[in-house]
């Protein structure tokens, strides 16, 4: 039997919980597939996956560690991209064609 594969939140989960934790509506600036029924999708998968307590809908610990591990990730492709920009030659504009 093969390995199960580490859960990975989506986008719309990601932006779920970041809503839970500054305090606002867990639908807040949700928008696409979201407005027409995902969101009770996405809710129900945090539930399932223990990232949200059902009946307060509050983040968790494991909500905690999974925002901060986005955000750890999101933080060193940043670096990466700026080391990667200051190491290349390229200028900041293309130069126009006269």
């Amino acid at each position: 039997m093969a390995t199960p594969r580490p859960f990975k939140p989506s986008p719309a989960m990601l932006a779920v919980l970041a809503n839970a934790e500054a305090g606002r509506d867990l639908g807040h600036h949700l928008h696409g597939r979201a407005e027409f029924g995902g969101f009770s999708g996405t809710l129900l998968a945090l539930y399932r996956h223990q990232l949200l307590s059902h009946p307060d809908r509050q983040l968790t610990e494991a909500g905690r560690a999974a925002l901060a591990a986005d955000r750890a990730q999101d933080a060193a492709r940043q670096a990466r991209l700026q080391a990667a920009w200051a190491a290349s030659d390229a200028p900041l504009r293309p130069r126009r064609r006269r």
